[in-house]
């Protein structure tokens, strides 16, 4: 991208790459100067799971620790986002997603320990990587992606108040309602 864009110029549009599984340690600090976002998907590769062998087969035990680096690339200044891979994954719970960035560990299989724990990340970062994080990936951070005066009154209404509930529980949230530009369009029954 660096040369792309020294070959290009700038066009003020903002990249994201996808899959942010590996990244060499010498590479984080230079995307965000390129106005380039991280994106982590989906949550399976942030939790021991019946990939991890193979994974550790291709890019390397040392490689594996530090999976989809989270937290080292927010260290160093990048911005990190997050996406479904909806319909490749067997499941496109972001609540599942949010509590996996926390953790690092499957809620279903907690016994098989975590992956990469060093990278993971407080709610509050992880909740910042599903929303303005991911607008801001978008190109639409001045619109949505918070709740500001002045940008369209896209929000959700919860069954639980992440900020109280049990950090194990996070993947069993439900939205009640969703509000796109201040219209109801989704009520649950």
């Amino acid at each position: 991208m660096e040369a792309a864009r020294r070959a290009n110029g700038a066009s003020g549009r903002r990249h994201v790459i996808a899959h942010t599984f590996s990244v060499d340690p010498a590479d984080m600090g230079r995307a965000q100067k390129l106005n380039v976002v991280f994106e982590n998907s989906p949550p399976v590769v942030l939790f021991p799971n019946d990939l991890t062998a193979d994974t550790v087969g291709l890019i390397g035990r040392q490689r594996v620790r530090a999976i989809a680096p989270i937290r080292s690339l927010l260290a160093a200044g990048e911005t990190v986002g997050y996406g479904s891979d909806w319909d490749n994954i067997p499941e496109p719970n972001p609540w599942l997603a949010l509590q996996v960035m926390i953790t690092r560990q499957n809620p279903s299989a907690p016994d098989r320990g975590f992956l990469a724990r060093s990278e993971a990340v407080d709610l509050i970062t992880g909740l910042e990587i599903l929303t303005i994080n991911g607008a801001y990936g978008l190109g639409l951070e001045n619109r949505t992606g918070s709740i500001e005066i002045g940008k369209d009154a896209d929000l959700i209404v919860l069954n639980q108040d992440l900020l109280k509930v049990p950090v194990g529980d996070i993947h069993k949230t439900r939205v009640l309602r969703t509000v796109l530009r201040g219209k109801t369009v989704f009520v649950q029954e």
